[in-house]
C-alpha cells in the first residue's frame, strides 16, 4: 500500500495533469512525476478495490451505495 505523502503526491501530479487526456495515460504520466512505480500504483488501486467490495459484500449488486441505509 502507498503511503499517505505517496498518495498525495499522485493526487497532486494527477489533478496537474491535462483533464482532456485519457485517463490511463493521464495516471502513468502522474505516477512518473510523482516518482512512483506503476506496478505500486495499481497494487494499491486493487488492495482498495479489493476492500472496497468485502465492505460492500452485504448491500444489493444493483443498489447504489448513497441508498443504503
Amino acid at each position: 500500500m502507498l503511503t499517505a505523502e505517496q498518495l498525495e503526491n499522485l493526487n497532486r501530479a494527477i489533478r496537474q495533469g491535462d483533464p482532456h487526456e485519457n485517463q490511463y495515460i493521464r495516471v502513468v504520466k502522474a505516477t512518473e512525476q510523482a516518482g512512483l512505480s506503476f506496478l505500486a500504483v495499481l497494487e494499491h488501486m486493487l488492495a482498495q478495490a479489493v476492500e472496497n467490495a468485502y465492505r460492500s459484500e452485504s448491500a444489493p449488486a444493483n443498489e447504489p451505495r448513497s441508498a443504503q441505509a
